[in-house]
């Protein structure tokens, strides 16, 4: 078979990851190593969620992979189909299963476009979907009478992902209709085979309740919407809704929520869910809800990013014995050293394997708590940045076991939160055996510093590494060039070092490839 025989079984059956592994054990065998492999790592991790055992290296190995994407893609891209019409823009992107998956289209001039030019992009993105393993698609300033016609097309029945945004300044105020999105997907009988669905619109009672009733809906595992009008009568009929028994994934975010409403939500189990975010949007008595809540009993997955949250609050997440977490994000939700000191004694933690504390205010104490915590054995990701880190905060980490099983760890700081003369005696307290991708972008590390840390032994086994604003110069940069093994290294981020000269950094293109060096 040929590369293009595999792909046309690929995209008439794009559900089915059979042919995509033959596709790739055919790779292999023909001189393809690197797409065989990111088509395995994919349709592997397509079948995991974070309590899986094998979820993080697998996630791990994505991301380096996606840093290295060849610019000849193993399919043409079709982009062109749609530009070429003049009425709207297009574009594949988010690589799933070994291929782009979601088509992103926007329309030059919302308020002109006509019936028959709607007709049109949907016949070019019919053909853009059927020559391709494209599933999602990804509308951006459509009116809601648009999306009528556009949901009507038999391509529609394809798509699996849809994520609908839609900007105020297009609304016409004197027609209510234009701003209920929500109901127009709700009723749309060509999107049944939707899995994940994002509405970055309006919603009121009515509508979430239109949409979490709708038939058409029977097969969604993941939403994610904007709750704009929606009142706790609203959340109560969304948590007794088909789709919240049937729900794997749910994000609700940037309107503030009260406890009245986390109550409502939370007023049955959610037996399937198993991720859960709601970042910028809990008032302290939501979060208490949340934390005291008994809802989500097979939860793995967590993120509260700014959520600003008091000692009462973490108290209370930290007592919850119902989750079973394997990923926490507490980032720039005000924690200090006391509230990371609750955490390490929390069972909350005991199978975390990825934590997020950015952007956060905790000092040496809670971090060395932290790292002495015998919970957080399981942890294999860490991310610490700007936290305002200084060399003693970096021995009270080395303190304890919890580096020593790290495979990522994120050190980052900002010009303005550093208070460290010198990075290099940071670096000498860094203990990291098992490090695959390193951040310490910001920490003034200097030549010295540069010296220290590829002289660790654990320096050879990095993938990627972020040294970026710290200040290492040229001497600090030809001391990597001296020391780096670029089979190893994925990926390097250089960025904002000053006085590395123009030959220093073309040698780094020259030894490394555009694609793993970062220089600007």
């Amino acid at each position: 078979m040929s590369h293009e025989a595999f792909q046309e079984a690929i995209f008439q059956e794009p559900d089915d990851d059979a042919v995509r592994l033959i596709y790739a054990d055919w790779l292999d065998e023909n001189g393809e190593p690197f797409w065989a492999e990111f088509i395995r790592v994919q349709c592997e991790l397509a079948t995991l969620t974070p309590a899986s055992e094998d979820f993080v290296r697998l996630k791990e190995r994505e991301e380096e992979m996606q840093m290295l994407l060849p610019d000849q893609e193993l399919a043409p891209p079709l982009e062109h189909m749609v530009d070429e019409l003049d009425l709207a823009s297009g574009y594949s992107h988010s690589y799933r299963r070994g291929f782009p998956s979601t088509f992103y289209l926007e329309p030059y001039e919302p308020d002109a476009l006509t019936e028959a030019e709607l007709h049109q992009i949907c016949e070019r993105l019919e053909t853009v979907i059927v020559q391709s393993a494209i599933q999602g698609l990804e509308l951006e300033d459509f009116q809601a009478k648009q999306l009528e016609i556009l949901f009507q097309h038999r391509v529609m029945k394809r798509v699996n992902d849809l994520t609908v945004q839609w900007w105020d300044e297009w609304v016409d105020e004197e027609d209510d209709s234009l701003a209920d999105h929500a109901a127009v997907v709700a009723s749309a009988t060509n999107l049944s085979r939707l899995r994940s669905l994002k509405l970055e619109t309006m919603f009121t009672d009515d509508t979430l309740q239109a949409l979490t009733h709708s038939p058409h809906m029977k097969n969604l595992e993941s939403f994610e919407f904007t709750p704009s009008d929606v009142t706790p009568e609203g959340f109560e009929i969304f948590a007794t809704s088909p789709m919240a028994k049937r729900l794997r994934s749910l994000t609700c975010g940037y309107t503030r929520l009260s406890g009245e409403q986390l109550e409502a939500l939370t007023t049955v189990v959610w037996p399937q869910l198993y991720s859960l975010e709601m970042d910028w949007n809990l008032t302290p008595e939501a979060l208490q809800v949340l934390a005291k809540s008994q809802a989500f009993p097979n939860l793995v997955s967590l993120e509260l990013r700014s959520n600003q949250m008091g000692l009462s609050e973490v108290e209370a997440l930290c007592q919850n014995e119902c989750w079973q977490l394997r990923s926490l994000d507490l980032s720039y939700c005000e924690l200090r050293s006391r509230d990371a000191r609750l955490l390490a004694r929390s069972p909350l933690v005991e199978q975390l394997r990825s934590l997020s504390l950015s952007s956060n205010r905790i000092g040496s104490q809670g971090l060395e708590a932290l790292s002495k915590s015998p919970l957080l054995r399981e942890l294999r990701q860490l991310d610490l940045s700007f936290n305002e880190l200084t060399a003693g905060k970096a021995q009270a980490l080395n303190r304890g076991e919890m580096l020593q099983n790290l495979t990522s760890l994120d050190l980052s700081l900002r010009d303005e939160d550093s208070s460290m003369p010198d990075g290099m005696e940071f670096i000498k307290a860094l203990e990291l055996p098992c490090i695959r991708h390193l951040s310490l972008s910001g920490i003034p590390l200097g030549a010295r510093g540069v010296q220290v840390l590829v002289k660790k032994d654990w320096f050879h086994n990095l993938r990627v590494l972020n040294l970026s604003w710290c200040r290492i110069g040229k001497a600090g940069a030809e001391v990597l060039l001296e020391a780096i093994d670029s089979a190893n290294l994925v990926r390097l981020y250089l960025n904002s070092n000053p006085n590395i000269p123009v030959k220093v950094r073309d040698r780094f293109r020259e030894q490394f490839g555009e694609k793993r060096v970062s220089l600007d």
